[in-house]
């Protein structure tokens, strides 16, 4: 495997222009396509189709993301085991071949008759009884898919990771990063693709959109496209991605390896930021669906807009990181992303909130502009791994960062459900939206306040992320090696992991979904 390794780093030159990187860019622009069209999915059918609470849908956000909890996992067997010589090409192969199964199983079961009556123009009669009542129940199994979908990114997507990292590293110090930060403007550019279509292909009034379902995709073409993108991605993998050939190790030598790399006080500390981060960052109240479509009248065509526009946003961020400020404090990149996000989102919430301006482009505009500050904050997180992984366990390093994220953002989830869930009038009801009382707009603008202080809360910790490339070499160098950082690293995560999974359990048991324990009102 080091031999590999180093063959990688002395020979690796990334070019766009090389038919032996095309595979690369297809993985990375499919892996956008497919992990943007999540949303819609959520939105269109989940929350609008079955009409399924919006308590229940943030439990089914965090099930589905959980497979992304073994990147670590799938980066150590990428780093160690590699299969006909290649440590990348095969795992991304497998990972993309999961993902078509799962897609290809949603579009032959089909969907249920909706929730809720349809009136002569096509639309929903939320007035009346709801004609298929049983119809959120089917949650369950389409959860189950996705989440298998999502299994198969997170094996192509630690595997690519890692090979990305080795690109990176095979960069000169000053222009580190670039090739990540192109790369990601391409994940950008298939996220973009994927709006475009849930926008203007499956935006029928069916799935909470504006148009007639008749001149829209139904369930089964649009699960289908996603299926026929696996298959692409998966066969530009077999042939069209350069790497270097690896060895197989020892798997008892790789984790005496990594346990040595957990016990770094640079790593746990970087670690410990993004963990809190994470955790903070996702404890959002529970209003916010109800706010946005029920106060603001957002439908899904605005959605997948404003959505288009703040990818486009994301693109320059991107662009400008990697033009001009490659060598821009990272704290300081932090500090704005956060700080200008929280301000940008507060002031059309709470003017809807209120009711001073209820329009849905006025409410969904700061989308758009806080997309650039958040691009850059999203990239620091790859330049710091490029730093602290070394030739032999880049994909070792690039699934643990995914992993710490991926444990965070479910548990804060979870907790948002659980605190916001306390409140009353409930948050997660949408008859309280549509009474409007003062009294529940306070309610409503508290539960924001508190959503705001949780976001900015992790900034009182910001010294642990290093400044920039040579601080983090020099910590990395410097700092001392402790058993127990490892040790408090994995027991955190695992606490954290099984916490969340009890969630998931009730969440996905439609009799258990109204206990408190996940935000519900109660069971009778």
């Amino acid at each position: 495997m080091e031999k590999g390794a180093s063959e990688v780093e002395s020979h690796f030159e990334f070019d766009f222009c090389d038919r032996g990187n095309w595979g690369i860019v297809i993985h990375c622009w499919c892996l956008g396509f497919v992990s943007g069209g999540f949303s819609a999915f959520l939105m269109g059918v989940v929350a609008g189709y079955l009409h399924v609470p919006s308590d229940i849908i943030r439990g089914l956000q965090n099930m589905s993301s959980l497979p992304n909890v073994l990147s670590v996992f799938m980066g150590v067997v990428s780093d160690s085991r590699p299969i006909f010589g290649y440590r990348r090409r095969p795992y991304m192969v497998l990972g993309w071949l999961i993902t078509t199964i799962a897609y290809s199983t949603m579009a032959c079961m089909g969907l249920p008759e909706p929730y809720f009556c349809t009136g002569p123009d096509g639309g929903y009669l939320y007035d009346r009884l709801p004609c298929n009542p049983d119809a959120d129940y089917f949650y369950v199994p389409l959860a189950i898919c996705l989440f298998s979908a999502n299994i198969g990114l997170s094996v192509s997507g630690a595997a690519g990771r890692g090979l990305i990292v080795e690109y990176a590293k095979a960069e000169e110090e000053e222009r580190r990063g670039r090739t990540q930060t192109m790369l990601e403007m391409v994940t950008l550019a298939g996220s973009f693709s994927s709006l475009m279509l849930a926008g203007f292909g499956f935006n029928g009034r069916l799935f909470n959109g504006s148009w007639d379902q008749r001149h829209q995709l139904g369930y089964r073409q649009y699960c289908s496209i996603y299926a026929v993108v696996g298959i692409i991605a998966g066969l530009s993998c077999i042939r069209h991605v350069r790497e270097g050939q690896g060895r197989r190790v020892s798997m008892r030598q790789y984790f005496h390896t990594a346990w040595s790399l957990f016990q770094s006080k640079a790593v746990a500390g970087v670690g410990l930021f993004y963990f809190v981060r994470g955790v903070f960052a996702t404890v959002f109240t529970t209003a916010h669906m109800w706010v946005m479509m029920e106060w603001a009248g957002v439908k899904s065509l605005q959605m997948q807009l404003v959505s288009m526009l703040g990818v486009c946003a994301s693109l320059f961020g991107s662009w400008l990181l990697q033009k001009y400020m490659l060598n821009v404090s990272w704290r300081k990149i932090m500090v704005v992303a956060t700080v200008v996000g929280v301000a940008l989102d507060a002031f059309p919430t709470f003017l809807t909130i209120f009711g001073v301006v209820r329009n849905q482009y006025f409410f969904l505009g700061e989308a758009i502009v806080s997309a650039v500050p958040e691009s850059m904050a999203v990239l620091v997180s790859s330049f710091i791994v490029n730093e602290l992984a070394d030739s032999t366990n880049c994909g070792l390093m690039a699934g643990l960062f995914t992993t710490i994220s991926n444990v965070a953002n479910p548990l804060g989830l979870l907790l948002g459900n659980q605190i916001f869930g306390l409140f009353q009038p409930a948050l997660y009801d949408r008859d309280n939206f549509v009474e409007d009382t003062p009294a529940f707009r306070r309610t409503v603008a508290f539960s924001y306040g508190l959503t705001y202080a949780f976001i900015l809360a992790p900034l009182l910790v910001l010294r642990l992320l290093p400044s920039q490339k040579s601080h983090a070499q020099r910590r990395k160098r410097e700092w001392r090696h402790r058993c127990y950082y490892a040790l408090l690293a994995a027991i955190v995560l695992s606490m954290s992991l099984l916490y969340t999974l009890v969630g998931d359990v009730f969440d996905m048991d439609p009799v258990l979904a109204c206990h408190r324990f996940v935000g519900g009102g109660g069971c009778n």
